[in-house]
């Protein structure tokens, strides 16, 4: 006992050491931490983060971001530049060697300048033209695509369809750094749309996914459309073009016309901002072999297929087209007729490789033929000096019908799940009026129920479209009246009546109202938000989804939340409403 004592006591002695030794090694373990925690500047100033001590505890990666980019961005090197008065919080997020992780903050206050400096240029609404040294005209960023604005055919636009722009942006735009009352179908009760997410794990093209890649069994195009509810577009992003862009880089691409780096947060702000799908437009040839194989870059295809998980992570549906791209759809009106053989050789070589490398998604990746350019643009001069060998606009259908068939024909040809994926054919110039005219035929499928069309809504043209008071063809400020209102429920019914009840849904792929300029001024127009609230209530009354035109403006990329109190309002309400409905199929008439 006591031999045993003794080592007891001896034990107790020892402890007390041990334990602080312990703690004092505990103590010694040193965390990252930014030189600073706080920053005060003034507009225009800029400051540099570092991270200290990065070498002595082996720093592996750091990446900056900002809560509040429009207040102070900050670089990829952690150079913060103030832009506005205002507070924002600078993250950090460091990855050590060893696996560990942390976020450093700090807090930045920007305040005025006595003398201001211009700051980064405001998104604009109308196109205006300024000339790069080379010569080349380059519209500034517009809330209405930059592709198609200037009229087609008539002087006055399309009702029902933008009028056409041109397609490259400002240096301004370049990167800083970073329902219609139908007959009563009876109700078909559906089951709620199931997530399709699966376990985190790469695709086969080694990008992250939870996609399950499940394609369900009893249900149809109508039953999607009604769980895309609202959507909305990653607006002049992936579809910027121009020959300025450096082509070194996806990125130059992707900010080009003024966006930001697109990031999973802000996929998951749009989804909890009321918007169930999204469509991202893609200027595939920004970034292709030149070798007549049409060969889409790796890059690009990885950053498309990047983004669009942000989306499904969200559990959104996404639609992925082939965009302006450049204008080469005027090529398969060449007068040259190997030429035109050759439009529908690189038309089909890109329809091969999309639907090759996305073939493992589930149903919620659906497949648009492409964006406004089938119709009067596949003869367009404008778009390509070489064109106009068209006469008749009967022969524009004749095209726009075979360019679409090749779609639907190609995509099912991939097999797998693209044997039952759902696809979205574009409209005669995704115009209502022409869309529904007889010589726009809806391309054969193997499959029933598995196709949808899509046209394109800013009309009135004069109250969607423009923004000169003094614009030559028409101006207005204000929309909401009863005729208003019974003018756009008369086309959506147009809609109804020739695709809705003959089995086909409808996406209105793009919507959209532009600012005033007054004294050089955006003005927000009386009555947009009622115009928002009507075009989504009528549209998925009537089995339609319709997909908003945005460009960072509806919904603000950088400060993660929509702009506008009334929108916010209108979207969440709407959308809440659409999940507490069952999908009511009409009864489909056959020709």
């Amino acid at each position: 006992m006591k031999k045993n004592g003794k080592k007891w006591i001896a034990w107790l002695l020892i402890c007390p050491l041990m334990l602080s030794g312990t703690l004092a090694d505990a103590k010694s373990v040193k965390k990252p931490k930014l030189n600073k925690t706080a920053l005060v500047m003034e507009a225009g100033a800029k400051k540099q983060l570092t991270v200290k001590n990065k070498k002595e505890l082996e720093v592996k990666k750091t990446s900056f971001s900002s809560s509040k980019a429009h207040v102070a961005k900050v670089s990829k090197t952690g150079t913060v530049k103030a832009l506005k008065k205002g507070k924002t919080t600078i993250t950090c997020n460091v990855v050590l060697k060893n696996g560990k992780k942390y976020n450093l903050k700090c807090k930045v206050t920007v305040k005025k300048k006595a003398k201001p400096e211009p700051s980064i240029p405001q998104e604009t609404n109308a196109p205006t033209n300024t000339a790069d040294p080379s010569g080349t005209e380059k519209p500034q960023e517009t809330t209405i695509p930059p592709e198609s604005a200037r009229p087609q055919e008539t002087t006055i636009p399309s009702e029902s369809a933008r009028p056409q722009e041109t397609t490259a942006p400002s240096e301004s735009a370049r990167p800083q750094e970073t329902a219609i009352p139908s007959v009563s179908p009876s109700p078909q009760v559906t089951a709620s749309p199931a997530s399709t997410k699966a376990p985190l794990h790469l695709s086969k093209n080694g990008i992250e996914t939870r996609d399950n890649g499940e394609m369900r069994d009893g249900i149809d195009a109508f039953d999607i459309v009604w769980e895309m509810g609202l959507g909305t577009n990653l607006g002049n992003t992936m579809e910027s073009c121009g020959t300025w862009i450096d082509p070194s880089s996806v990125s130059n691409y992707e900010t080009a016309w003024g966006a930001p780096i697109t990031t999973q947060e802000m996929l998951t702000g749009m989804k909890e901002a009321g918007f169930s799908s999204i469509r991202i437009p893609v200027g595939w040839s920004n970034m292709m072999s030149d070798d007549g194989n049409y060969t889409i870059n790796e890059a690009y295809f990885d950053r498309v297929e990047t983004i669009m998980n942000y989306a499904l992570n969200a559990d959104m549906y996404v639609v992925i087209n082939i965009h302006f791209d450049g204008g080469w759809w005027a090529r398969f009106g060449s007068k040259d007729a190997a030429e035109r053989q050759e439009a529908m050789k690189k038309f089909k070589s890109m329809w091969l490789q999309i639907s090759n490398r996305f073939e493992e998604y589930s149903e919620r990746v659906i497949f648009e033929s492409a964006n406004e350019e089938l119709g009067a643009r596949l003869n367009s001069t404008d778009d390509y000096e070489g064109s106009g060998y068209f006469t008749t606009k009967d022969e524009l259908f004749e095209t726009t019908n075979a360019i679409n068939q090749a779609f639907v024909d190609v995509v099912r040809s991939t097999g797998g799940n693209n044997a039952k994926r759902y696809l979205t054919v574009a409209g005669y110039d995704t115009n209502i009026d022409l869309t529904c005219d007889d010589r726009y035929q809806m391309p054969k499928d193997t499959v029933d129920g598995h196709l949808m069309v899509s046209v394109h809504y800013y009309s009135p043209a004069i109250f969607c479209i423009a923004s000169d008071p003094a614009n030559s063809w028409g101006y207005s400020d204000s929309w909401g009246t009863e005729q208003d209102i019974a003018a756009m429920e008369s086309e959506f019914d147009n809609m109804r009546t020739h695709f809705v009840n003959k089995g086909y849904p409808v996406i209105i792929g793009e919507y959209g109202v532009t600012d005033s300029t007054i004294n050089g001024e955006s003005v927000q127009k009386k009555g947009r938000d009622l115009f928002f609230k009507k075009v989504c209530e009528i549209t998925t009354e009537n089995n339609m989804c319709p997909m908003l035109w945005d460009t960072s403006q509806i919904f603000d990329r950088r400060t993660l939340t929509m702009a506008d109190e009334k929108d916010k309002e209108n979207y969440l309400c709407i959308s809440k409403k659409i999940k507490e409905k069952p999908v009511v199929k009409p009864a489909i008439e056959k020709d």
